[in-house]
């Protein structure tokens, strides 16, 4: 295997690791082109005692932006999860009425359970809920 990789002009200079078990040639390593990577592949797979073949070549970067992607790429994008939706920010004016409500909130409440003679522990969850819907409220 090792020999007719070296023989080949495509593969000759490129730093492949060739490996042997269980009946199955693994081909680890970097290669430059992935013309590189296929000649390597149908090398290995054209010799008769190789039973199986594991390709795990992995081709420079620069070198596979210019090229179109292979088929099991294609396939796997498909299979991957779609990018997170970005969450949109509040803008600094809700923000600002949301501020404004919840020290409306916390001075008026007070004053009105004095003033009206309200119970103060109605007054005091009424306030809480309204913190709590103000400060998990995100805007859609």
């Amino acid at each position: 295997m090792i020999v007719e990789l070296n023989a080949d002009e495509r593969t000759r200079h490129e730093p492949i690791r060739v490996s042997v078990q269980n009946d199955v040639v693994m081909l680890a390593g970097r290669v430059r082109t992935p013309a590189a990577r296929d000649a390597a592949a149908g090398i290995v797979r054209a010799i008769p005692a190789a039973n199986d073949v594991c390709v795990a070549l992995s081709v420079r970067t620069r070198a596979l932006a210019r090229h179109d992607r292979d088929d099991f790429v294609q396939i796997v994008a498909g299979l991957e999860p779609p990018a997170p939706r970005r969450r949109r920010r509040p803008s600094r004016m809700l923000a600002l009425v949301n501020v404004a409500v919840l020290i409306l909130v916390w001075l008026v409440l007070p004053v009105l359970t004095v003033i009206v003679g309200l119970p103060a522990l109605p007054m005091l969850i009424a306030a809480l809920m309204v913190t709590t819907g103000v400060i998990y409220t995100r805007p859609g």
